[in-house]
């Protein structure tokens, strides 16, 4: 029987996506990415690219993917800017 190594040189590379958060947010809604994908009327590609952070996410997306999971308005930043500190977090580090 023939086996097959893995891609990924780091296995539990689910959390080296930029939008790892967002994408378990869907599992957590019971979504799959093609699922969300054909909500938003783009290709599971597509998709993928955006959750990579190979391809920036349009504003219409955005909140199209906020109606479908259901993110409030305050954790629009959580799940789509993951880089950016909240406000209280950096007078905390200073």
């Amino acid at each position: 029987m023939k086996t097959y190594k893995h891609p990924s040189p780091v296995p539990g590379t689910f959390r080296r996506n930029p939008y790892w958060k967002l994408q378990a947010l869907f599992r957590e809604r019971g979504f799959h990415d093609y699922e969300v994908a054909a909500a938003l009327g783009t290709s599971p590609q597509c998709l993928s690219r955006r959750i990579r952070g190979a391809a920036p996410w349009p504003s219409d997306e955005v909140s199209a993917i906020c109606k479908i999971v259901g993110i409030p308005q305050e954790k629009i930043g959580y799940y789509f800017f993951p880089d950016v500190e909240p406000e209280g977090k950096k007078e905390e580090s200073a």
